[in-house]
């Protein structure tokens, strides 16, 4: 049984956004890898059959309360990251354990996180952040590695590298299931006890953002930098893709690219380009 009912709206966590300026004084080839959300919960094909996929470029699958068939609150996916790297890889069909993925993630030079995915039971969707009951997805791209209980925010040194961890599914007696995880630099993750002893609801943590050169973030091992740098967590006021404000970014990947230098015509351009782009909540599935 699909748990259509018990959707609420904008549950999900929002995507973060990031900028800065860069100065390219030779070719240089950039790989964009424009993230997608993650699927709701109503998309699944019935209860205990198929987990709520997380969006393209690694957000986590959502969890599934296996127990209960009449009102199952399963979690959504995860959304999946924004970035550019330097080292170009299908990550649809190679391994996450391949050598050649771990170069392509490390070359990523900058990134915006995403949020993770909500659960869908509104009794307790109004409980304290430090509740069991959270039922919230965590927004991406928070500096100080926002927590609920049990899932848990991605930072500069925590989570893992590039990947969004999959919701917790269980069959506990009263249902227990964690919305997928968001990814980023590093992805969102969870915390939640082996063997589960009681009933819990958490949201999917979110994933770090990181811009070479920012203060906050790890340094690069390439020689590459921005400077001007702008990041913001999908809990705040940032500027949205056709113009206004609002508070953190839903929907699937944006990013915008601007020339700043004047249009010469030579092989030894100096270019001067802004990276802008927002991130991604819960909508769309991953590829593979």
């Amino acid at each position: 049984m699909l748990n259509t009912n018990n959707l609420y709206k904008d549950s999900g966590g929002a995507g973060s956004y990031v900028k800065g300026n860069i100065k390219i004084g030779s070719p240089l080839t950039l790989y964009l890898y424009l993230g997608a959300a993650g699927e709701d919960q109503s998309s699944i094909r019935g209860h205990g059959v198929d987990q709520s996929l997380g969006g393209w470029n690694f957000g986590g699958k959502g969890g599934m309360d296996l127990f209960d068939t009449d009102h199952p609150e399963n979690g959504a996916g995860g959304g999946g990251a924004v970035d550019i790297r330097l080292k170009y890889i299908d990550i649809n069909i190679i391994p996450t354990n391949n050598l050649k993925f771990r170069e392509s993630i490390d070359s990523r030079i900058i990134v915006a996180g995403s949020g993770g995915g909500a659960v869908s039971d509104n009794i307790t969707r109004f409980a304290n952040i430090s509740s069991k009951f959270y039922a919230w997805g965590l927004p991406g791209g928070t500096l100080d590695s926002m927590r609920s209980k049990y899932t848990i925010g991605a930072s500069q040194t925590m989570g893992q590298l590039g990947i969004g961890v999959d919701g917790k599914s269980t069959n506990y007696s009263v249902g227990a299931c964690s919305g997928g995880s968001g990814s980023g630099y590093r992805g969102g993750y969870y915390e939640i006890p082996d063997p589960i002893t009681e009933y819990f609801i958490q949201g999917g943590g979110g994933g770090s953002s990181y811009i070479s050169g920012h203060p906050v973030c790890i340094t690069s091992p390439y020689n590459i930098s921005f400077t001007n740098t702008v990041m913001y967590g999908g809990n705040e006021s940032m500027p949205q893709p056709f113009g206004g404000m609002s508070i953190g970014h839903r929907g699937n990947g944006v990013c915008r690219i601007t020339d700043l230098s004047p249009d010469f015509i030579s092989c030894n351009l100096l270019k001067n380009f802004n990276f802008n782009f927002v991130l991604i909540h819960n909508k769309l599935r991953r590829q593979f």
